[in-house]
């Protein structure tokens, strides 16, 4: 790929020099699920553009195998009603929703 010296204008219209970067990120994805190769379960063909994306797929896909590598952070339970989230944003959510 070569590029020119002009810079990408955004949706604000401003030139900024890394936004065809993080644009070329939308349809570039480099991290691929650990089961995209496995020999032992059926194999996952997601890609993600990064570590946090695939992260999340593998807890909510793979969580027993998340959970045996140890990368879980632990269950999110809700200080007001007792409910428990996989993630963190979705207990925010929850309490943001349900107990304003």
């Amino acid at each position: 790929m070569s590029y020119n010296n002009t810079y990408y204008n955004d949706s604000s219209g401003t030139q900024d020099p890394n936004a065809e970067w993080k644009h070329l990120r939308v349809h570039v994805k480099p991290v691929v699920c650990p089961f995209m190769f496995s020999p032992i379960t059926p194999q996952c063909d997601r890609r993600t553009a990064g570590q946090g994306d695939m992260k999340r797929h593998v807890l909510a896909h793979h969580r027993a195998w998340a959970e045996r590598k140890g990368l879980v952070d632990g269950e999110h339970v809700c200080p007001h009603c007792g409910d428990d989230f996989t993630r963190s944003d979705n207990l925010t959510r929850h309490i943001r929703n349900t107990h304003r």
